[in-house]
């Protein structure tokens, strides 16, 4: 789950944005993660509502095998950076 964080911060980091997390929505584990597994996130954005500043992104880690280990939505308010 914390791969999760990372991936969303790195992702606003490049997009020069600056948001919260309002949380995790709808989180299931639903295979089991083993030392020595290799994970991949994949964090994509599903809908934003520029009336509430909210981008919500669909998260999924595989392990090796392509098994999907954890499904969630993420949910992120935008904010206006430091000028």
């Amino acid at each position: 789950m914390g791969y999760t964080s990372t991936v969303s911060t790195r992702a606003l980091e490049r997009a020069g944005e600056h948001a919260v997390s309002y949380g995790y929505d709808r989180v299931r584990f639903t295979a089991p993660v083993f030392f020595g597994d290799t994970l991949t996130v994949r964090y994509t954005t599903e809908r934003v509502d520029p009336g509430e500043g909210k981008v919500y992104s669909a998260v999924r880690v595989t392990n090796q095998d392509g098994a999907v280990c954890l499904a969630a939505t993420h949910v992120l308010k935008m904010i206006e950076g430091p000028r």
